[in-house]
């Protein structure tokens, strides 16, 4: 499974920094019920359609709640305020980076 967000921050360094810290930050209320560890994705894709990957594609990233053993996290850069939702480039990305998970996972027998 290949599951897709938006970081709510139009920068792509501040939204790596939401990442650094190991325990789930005081403004994530809305998800603290599912304990303190933070979140976490596989990759993000900046606003010009780069595609960082942040952690390997067979680590468990925290970005679903029940769903993080199967599912591969994809955050974008943006769509918080609506001023920058997601860009062309992103889209771009986004597909290309779909189709690569999906052949490589199912070659390596990891589907």
């Amino acid at each position: 499974m290949i599951v897709i967000h938006y970081t709510e921050i139009d920068n792509f360094k501040k939204s790596l920094e939401r990442f650094y810290s190991p325990l789930l930050l005081t403004d994530r209320a809305d998800i603290s019920g599912a304990g303190v560890v933070n979140v976490s994705a596989h990759f993000m894709i900046d606003t010009d359609g780069t595609i960082h990957q942040l952690m390997p594609i067979d680590y468990m990233a925290r970005h679903i709640i029940g769903l993080n053993y199967s599912a591969i996290g994809i955050e974008n850069v943006g769509g918080g305020n609506n001023k920058q939702n997601l860009t062309v480039e992103q889209l771009i990305s986004n597909i290309k980076l779909i189709n690569y998970l999906k052949k490589s996972l199912v070659l390596s027998n990891i589907l």
